[in-house]
C-alpha cells in the first residue's frame, strides 16, 4: 500500500499548495478567473486535500489489521499456554488420577511429534482398561451378580498400577516435551518396561474377565458355583504384583 500512501501524499501536497495560493491570492484569482472559477479552484483544493488524506489513512489499514490480528493471535497463544499450565498443574496435584493422566498424555502428544506414537500407545492402553471396567460393570449389572462386587476393585487396582507406569513414562518425556527432541536412550528402556508392564496388566485383566464370565454363566445355570478358579487367578495376579514390588490390591 506504499503507492496509495505516496499518491495520497501527493494529493495532500497539491491541495495544500493550491489552498495556500487561493488564501494568499484570493482577490487576484477572483478578478483574473471570475468568482465561479475561483470557487472551483478552492473546491478542487479541498477535494485534493480530502482525497489525499483519506488515501493516506487507507494505506495504513493493512498494517492496522495486521496489528489487530497479531494481538488476537498473541492473546490466543497466551490463553493456550495458560490452559496448558493449568492442565499440567492439575495432573501434578494427582498424578495417579486416571482422567488427569489421560489429559496429560494427550497434552504430550500434541506438543512433540516424536512423542506421538508413544502417547498414542499409552492412550490405547488407557482406553483398554477403561473398556474392561465398563464391560465388567455391564456384566455385573446384567446378571445382578452382587457376588462379584469385589472384582471391580481388582480392575481399579490394575488401573492404578498402569497409571503409575504412565507416570514413569510422563517423567521420561518432561525433558523433551517442548524442544521437539526424542527421549534419551536410557529413558527409552524405562518407557519400554512401563509399556510392557501395562500390557501384562491388560492381559491379566482380560483373563480375569473371561473367568468371571465363566463363573457367572455357571452360577446362572446352577444357582451356585465354585469360585476357586476365579479366586486362584486373582491370587496369581497378586503374587505377580508382589514379585515385581508393585502395588497391592
Amino acid at each position: 500500500m506504499k503507492w496509495l500512501r505516496t499518491l495520497g501524499a501527493v494529493f495532500v501536497l497539491i491541495g495544500g499548495v493550491s489552498a495556500g495560493i487561493f488564501f494568499v491570492l484570493k482577490s487576484t484569482l477572483i478578478i483574473a478567473l471570475g468568482i465561479r472559477a475561483a470557487k472551483f479552484f478552492a473546491t478542487a483544493s479541498g477535494f485534493a486535500i480530502s482525497f489525499g488524506g483519506v488515501s493516506v489513512l487507507l494505506s495504513f489499514v493493512p498494517q492496522i489489521k495486521y496489528r489487530i490480528r497479531q494481538g488476537q493471535e498473541n492473546k490466543l497463544l497466551q490463553a493456550e499456554i495458560s490452559s496448558d499450565k493449568e492442565r499440567t498443574t492439575d495432573y501434578e496435584t494427582d498424578s495417579l488420577n486416571p482422567e488427569k493422566v489421560r489429559v496429560r498424555l494427550e497434552q504430550l502428544r500434541e506438543h512433540n511429534p516424536h512423542l506421538f506414537d508413544l502417547m498414542t500407545k499409552c492412550l490405547e492402553q488407557k482406553d483398554a482398561i477403561d473398556k474392561f471396567q465398563t464391560q465388567l460393570d455391564r456384566l455385573i449389572k446384567a446378571n445382578r451378580a452382587l457376588y462379584l462386587n469385589d472384582i471391580p476393585a481388582v480392575l481399579d487396582g490394575a488401573e492404578e498400577r498402569m497409571c503409575a507406569n504412565f507416570r514413569d513414562i510422563i517423567n521420561c518425556c518432561l525433558l523433551v516435551e517442548d524442544n521437539g527432541k526424542m527421549i534419551s536412550e536410557r529413558n527409552q528402556e524405562i518407557v519400554k518396561g512401563a509399556i510392557k508392564s501395562n500390557d501384562d496388566e491388560l492381559g491379566s485383566v482380560e483373563i480375569l474377565l473371561d473367568r468371571s464370565v465363566a463363573y457367572i454363566n455357571d452360577y446362572n445355570r446352577k444357582g451356585i458355583s465354585d469360585r476357586r478358579e476365579l479366586d486362584a487367578w486373582i491370587k496369581t495376579m497378586e503374587d505377580k504384583i508382589n514379585e515385581k514390588g508393585g502395588l497391592k490390591f
